[in-house]
């Protein structure tokens, strides 16, 4: 509307000035005042006339306008910027766990339980001794009957205090197997730092369970230990824990009057104790030779 309204105002100015310039032709041409008059005229016409801008700018005032009406900044770092939609979409959680990153943090969090762990177990003996100090000193004793109670009474404190560090212990230890289990990322599973640490975090979890006489949980244990690395299965030790676990097995299906699952129990004792004289002396050892003649050897047959 602007451009139009100066427009039809030129063009009157331009009218109006050459009926000025015809009348002032058929008069008196050399008039000052007429001249003068169509000067004026001439001048101001050109005011009218739009200066015309540099294109660059205009595109620039344009872009300004458009970035004040629609919010959004060309500063902005992704125009995809949306809030995390994982939660309504679970399966976009796979790509994440398979990535490198996030796998290593849950190796490098299970690692760090790991240490705590041991950690916690070696400050053990260091409480029941300060614990014990603290119990004593202030105690005088006179009598043979008293020094075997306060004996019994310090072992008591002891049990506890191992009770609940190897409780302490055993929760760090299976929080870092939770995160071992997080782990997807391909390379990194079969890396040799991966599975070395979760050879260490199983065998102190074999070890805890164990000492806390969760034998199923320890036979669970070394099962899936074996299966890490094929020289584990060469280790005595294993075999030497779980001839023990099932012997307290046999022994508790025994008094539930379980003859069959006590069988199935006592040879696989058998199995492994002998597994554990063959590794640590020699299948031609005397030991092997004297453990094999004072085994009780059930009877049960295992399936083929």
């Amino acid at each position: 509307m602007n451009i139009l309204h100066e427009t039809l105002i030129c063009m009157c100015f331009f009218a109006e000035a050459n009926t000025m310039f015809r009348h002032c032709s058929k008069s008196i041409i050399n008039s000052k005042r007429y001249f003068i008059i169509f000067l004026c005229f001439f001048l101001l016409t050109l005011s009218f006339y739009p200066v015309q801008s540099d294109p660059k700018d205009s595109k620039k005032e344009i872009a300004s306008e458009s970035e004040e009406s629609t919010g959004i900044s060309e500063e902005a770092e992704s125009p995809w910027e949306v809030p995390d939609v994982t939660p309504d979409f679970p399966e976009l959680q796979i790509l994440e766990d398979i990535g490198g990153k996030k796998s290593m943090e849950y190796y490098q969090e299970a690692e760090k339980l790991y240490n705590e762990a041991r950690k916690t177990l070696q400050e053990s003996d260091e409480k029941v001794k300060n614990k014990q100090e603290e119990l004593s000193d202030d105690r005088i004793i006179r009598f043979d009957w008293e020094r075997q109670e306060e004996n019994e009474r310090l072992k008591r404190i002891e049990r506890k205090v191992q009770v609940n560090t190897r409780m302490k212990a055993l929760s760090q230890i299976i929080s870092a197997i939770e995160h071992l289990d997080k782990i997807k990322n391909p390379t990194l599973l079969k890396s040799e730092n991966y599975l070395n640490l979760e050879s260490k975090i199983l065998r102190q979890y074999i070890k805890l369970q164990y000492q806390s006489g969760n034998y199923n949980q320890s036979i669970s244990g070394i099962e899936k230990y074996f299966t890490i690395k094929e020289s584990h299965k060469n280790e005595p030790e294993p075999h030497k824990i779980l001839a023990i676990c099932y012997d307290k097995q046999a022994s508790m299906a025994d008094r539930a009057g379980d003859i069959k699952h006590k069988n199935i129990f006592l040879y696989k004792k058998n199995m492994h104790m002998l597994k554990y004289a063959e590794i640590s002396y020699g299948k031609e050892s005397k030991e092997y030779e004297s453990l094999k003649k004072h085994m009780v050897n059930p009877v049960y047959v295992p399936e083929e």
